[in-house]
């Protein structure tokens, strides 16, 4: 199961965020964090898949601090503890303004931005961390099948027609393999 690390100061994003990652999505370990200082505990005690980053928050929790200098701060030390996490920066920001391009700059892997973060949200953590998103009682078994204890080695040759999920049923593949550290490698055979 993919630990998402959740880090906004607002309480009511916060909410939504793990909403929809919880009871939307389905099939996350959620933490939530409101500041720096809370983050950066959160990443020294677990893996972190996915980080969900508001662009300004304060050092402490109820801080009034707002800088992008902390969120930097989280993001650096994501890099240097969980180097393949994927990171989605949550923001109010237009895609176009000079703060989204120095973040691209910096490697995110994506944006959500507030006020549409249910539809964002799902179609970005599917594409970038291969996690399927359950739209029916069969996948969701098949998922958990995947990710249980029985998920074993082997060579797996997954066909089917474009759009019917081989490369995110490959990717839950992978995470659950004794390969899950090293990186995911995507083999297209014609």
């Amino acid at each position: 199961m993919p630990n998402v690390l959740v880090v906004e100061d607002a309480s009511q994003c916060r909410e939504l965020l793990h909403h929809v990652l919880v009871n939307v999505m389905s099939g996350f370990a959620v933490e939530m964090a409101s500041c720096r200082d809370e983050a950066l505990a959160a990443m020294a005690r677990r893996r972190v898949d996915a980080l969900l980053l508001d662009l300004s928050i304060p050092t402490c929790p109820g801080g009034t601090d707002l800088d992008e200098r902390h969120a930097d701060q989280v993001y650096e030390c994501l890099r240097e503890l969980h180097p393949h996490a994927c990171v989605l920066v949550v923001t109010n920001e237009d895609r176009g303004s000079a703060v989204i391009r120095w973040w691209n700059d910096k490697g995110v892997d994506g944006y959500v931005i507030k006020g549409n973060e249910t539809e964002d949200l799902p179609a970005l953590l599917e594409e970038k961390l291969g996690h399927w998103v359950c739209r029916s009682p069969a996948a969701c078994e098949l998922r958990e099948a995947l990710a249980g204890p029985d998920c074993a080695e082997g060579l797996v040759l997954l066909e089917g027609p474009s759009g019917s999920g081989r490369e995110t049923l490959a990717r839950l593949l992978h995470r659950c393999s004794p390969g899950a550290r090293r990186p995911f490698v995507r083999l297209d055979v014609l």
